[in-house]
């Protein structure tokens, strides 16, 4: 497709977007009726809450308080899994009251075989392999977000926040946003018939409307891990979209009216800092805190000055031979919490940009790194976010990082002896910065259905004199339009984005568009699908405060996926999914041109077993040459296989295997395995092998220039034989509720082979010439990765932790793999150690 009529196409595209946008509202709106959503399932479910006079219950997990004798139970539950719709195999009594304070809630999960209860002593947010119950509250009665609260047998707790009607898959979605921790009680105990829930959940935990008279939203589940039964107060049906806006209503709530909110989370912290075998560790204590400040009823300033994330997991090595960087997601309590509110179709904001590793500057030429910082030091961040009556929901996030400097040799020759002399100098790489963040998005008919906006900026100083400014922008800004746009009935939908990018570097200025649009049936039985178009301009760069792999692309995909939702044979579930996917550049180059089928099984026993066969047509990299012509990229064959044992089990073991190859000699042997193991209710470990063996036939290594024009003339490949060894273990030891140890060790070791070097004999070809090379370019990288956290709750809201990290990385150009002989030196070899103590101290002012 010629330059001219993609520009076109992408005009046409524009336009027709707004088309939609403007007639869609209109077309809903004349169909949707009544701003509730109407579901057949919710009909007529309603809880009425009770006012606890004179006094509220005591939390002990015993329901022999007066409250609870006067409240006439809720018992209407009904069965999502195995048996959709069925009557529950076993009873369950819900009951809710309320004062001007909180909201107390009991449950009564009856069991007739008490001693099968499953219960399991996880960390808080972990109630997997084990019985549970969860509480959602759709206090602002939006139909989009709801505060869950639940616990199992054991007295762990789980709360999260669920957004954008509980769509974005499990993970984000139905399960909800885990880092949000809220200050709150609960207590259980199993008895003869059966175990019980006593919840107090306080007002300033939730977000709801200042009026006399309020609705909520509510729904509950429990879970019966033995039978992997699933019990709803309200259903969603199996195939169905939405989640909140299926909720029935809790009423009754009089003379609430949303307390102001101050918390405060001050801390200090101990670090020291040694190699292996030396005599002086480098010690280092500092202090910060975190605030949350309750503006108004729906909206919230959340601050952290001087933050220090050292008890955050480490990201794990991989190996990274592509022009793509690699994607690290955040893992920072601060910025994870809310993060679905700045979340749009292009990622424009990523987190992990703010505190980054330093390097945005090089260093002057023929300066020595000597050391330099791994992360760039946060000075303060901010957030205010909220939500109008109206459904408009905002977010504003700010923060300011500090300058950092390497340490750095340099060499000058003394101009009367000749001499050369040697001095120690810091070099600025990475500059004061502010990065800025504004997002808004409007509710839309029934609540299922929102339009948004993104605006952000990131703001630098300028290289100092003598270093250069390279490709860093001085100023990004970048910002966008973007819809999720729902049919009345919930099954249709269409969603996408259009943005813009603006960096004004040390001369000129860079501007950028991109656009996306999908449009498919994501609700009801049998088969759902979808259609997407994109559109990236060549010059569209997010890259400063968001994340985007790749620019200069234009593509179509095609997904369209068909399930059962009953039994059939030996199966629960089955699964088909077909996929299709074209992609060219700007310049009308091919670049992706694939086929992909996926099929998946659940059965009857709970095992399951899935394949995945995809098969790519020859197409062109633009990019593999870094800045040479491109190259063919040959037809490629993947084929995946995997298989899941029973969840339920003390045991429970994942076998993948995956194998790519084409015709030129290129393949691919993935092997990997997973292990859950839990011997008992405390004690759960997780071990990950894996083991890739590949031959690359073509894998670039350099580009030559032998004219010195400047501009490299040969683009140098080389044969890799490449091994890649991935051993993660995760182990968790909880010794109550409140206290826990958790150990992530990760050795890792991979080689790399250039059995003959070539260079590309002709651009859009993959024929090669011979081309020696002097330099040597295998290797051979081991590494091991450990942190042990131990985590003491010690009050509500309040935490000590202890942290030890031990690094220890080595790499060199021997390419034979020893494992056995490389991962035993590995735990023996000194390493960098990390010693950090945390101490916080929650206070409710």
């Amino acid at each position: 497709m010629s330059v001219l009529k993609q520009s076109r196409f992408v005009q046409h595209f524009i336009l027709y977007a707004a088309f939609v946008l403007l007639f869609f509202p209109r077309f809903h709106a004349a169909v949707a009726g009544s701003k509730e959503p109407d579901y057949p399932e919710k009909r007529g479910k309603v809880i009425h809450a009770v006012y606890c006079n004179p006094e509220p219950p005591v939390i002990d997990g015993r329901l022999d308080d007066a409250i609870w004798q006067e409240i006439t139970p809720v018992t209407d539950f009904v069965q999502t899994e195995p048996e959709e719709g069925a009557p529950p195999s076993e009873k369950t009594e819900l009951r809710i009251a309320y004062d001007k304070h909180a909201i107390y809630v009991a449950v009564h999960a009856y069991d007739s075989q008490p001693g099968a209860i499953v219960t399991k002593l996880n960390r808080r947010d972990h109630l997997d392999n084990s019985d549970y119950v969860r509480l959602f509250f759709d206090s602002q009665h939006d139909h989009q977000t709801a505060f869950v609260f639940g616990t199992n047998p054991s007295g762990v707790q789980f709360d999260s926040f669920i957004s954008n009607d509980g769509e974005g898959g499990r993970r984000m979605g139905r399960r909800g946003d885990t880092n949000w921790d809220a200050v709150w009680d609960v207590e259980t105990r199993i008895d003869s018939t059966g175990w019980i829930a006593e919840f107090r959940i306080p007002l300033s935990m939730l977000r709801f409307p200042s009026i006399s008279n309020q609705t909520w939203g509510f729904n509950f589940q429990r879970v019966i891990e033995r039978k992997r039964e699933e019990i709803w107060w309200v259903m969603r049906p199996r195939g169905a979209s939405g989640l909140v806006s299926r909720f029935g209503h809790l009423v009754d709530l009089n003379g609430l009216f949303s307390p102001r909110r101050l918390e405060l989370l001050p801390y200090v912290t101990a670090r020291g800092s040694w190699e292996e075998g030396s005599r002086r560790p480098e010690t280092f204590a500092g202090t910060g805190a975190d605030l949350k400040y309750g503006i108004s009823s729906g909206v919230t300033l959340d601050a952290t000055i001087n933050p220090d994330f050292g008890q955050v997991e480490a990201d794990p090595e991989v190996l990274n031979l592509s022009v793509f960087e690699t994607f690290y997601p955040e893992k920072r309590t601060f910025f994870i919490e809310g993060a679905h509110l700045f979340s749009t179709p292009f990622r424009l904001f990523h987190s992990r940009r703010i505190g980054k590793r330093p390097g945005t500057y090089s260093v002057r030429p023929g300066d020595r790194v000597l050391d330099k910082p791994d992360f760039t030091t946060i000075y303060a961040a901010t957030k205010i976010t909220g939500k109008t009556p109206g459904g408009t929901s905002f977010a504003i996030l700010d923060g300011l990082t500090a300058p950092e400097y390497a340490r750095v040799e340099v060499s000058v020759k003394d101009s009367v002896t000749g001499e050369i002399l040697t001095h120690r100098e810091r070099r600025l790489i990475e500059p004061l910065s502010n990065y800025f963040v504004a997002r808004a998005t409007q509710d839309l008919w029934k609540g299922n259905s929102r339009i948004g906006v993104l605006f952000t900026a990131t703001n630098r100083r300028h290289a100092p004199e003598g270093q250069s400014q390279g490709g860093a922008a001085l100023g990004a800004y970048t910002g966008g339009v973007d819809w999720n746009l729902w049919t009345s009935d919930g099954q249709f939908n269409f969603s996408g984005q259009s943005a813009f990018s603006l960096r004004r570097l040390e001369a000129s200025w860079q501007r950028g568009y991109a656009v996306q649009a999908s449009l498919g049936r994501e609700g009801g039985k049998i088969a759902h699908g979808s259609l997407r178009l994109t559109a990236v301009s060549p010059d569209f760069n997010i890259n400063d405060l968001g994340y985007n792999r790749r620019n200069n692309y234009f593509s179509t995909g095609l997904n369209v996926r068909f399930f059962t939702t009953d039994y059939h044979w030996i199966t629960r579930r089955i699964f088909l999914i077909f996929g299709a996917d074209f992609n060219q550049n700007y310049q009308g180059l091919v670049l992706n041109k694939s086929l992909s089928l996926r099929n998946f099984f659940i059965f009857r026993n709970y095992w399951s077993f899935g394949y995945h066969i995809s098969k790519n047509f020859d197409v062109f990299d633009d990019l593999k040459t870094r800045g040479g012509p491109p190259i063919l990229e040959p037809g490629k064959n993947r084929i995946s296989l995997s298989m899941d044992t029973d969840r339920r089990r003390m045991l429970q073991i994942r076998l993948e295997y995956q194998r790519s190859w084409h015709r030129y000699g290129t393949h691919s042997n993935r092997y990997s395995l997973n292990l859950n193991l839990k011997p008992n209710e405390r004690i759960i470990f997780n071990f990950r092998p894996g083991f890739t063996d590949k031959i690359d036939a073509a894998q670039w290594v350099t580009n030559v220039d032998e004219d010195g024009d400047g501009i490299a003339d040969r683009f140098v490949f080389g044969e890799l034989h490449n091994k890649l060894l991935d051993l993660t273990l995760r182990a968790n030891l909880t010794f109550t509720r409140k206290m826990s140890l958790q150990l992530y060790l990760q050795p890792f070791l991979t080689t790399g082979d250039y059995v003959r070097y070539r260079a590309l004999a002709r651009a859009k070809s993959f024929e090669f010439v011979p081309y020696p090379l002097q330099d040597k370019y295998d290797f051979r990288i081991a590494s091991v990765k450990s942190n042990l956290v131990f985590r003491w709750e010690y009050r509500p809201g309040s935490t000590f932790y202890f942290v030890w990290t031990r690094n220890f990385r080595d790499s060199s150009g021997d390419s034979r793999f020893r494992p056995y002989e490389d991962l035993q030196s590995l735990f023996s070899r000194s390493g960098n150690n990390v010693i950090l103590i945390k101490w916080n101290y929650w206070l409710n002012i």
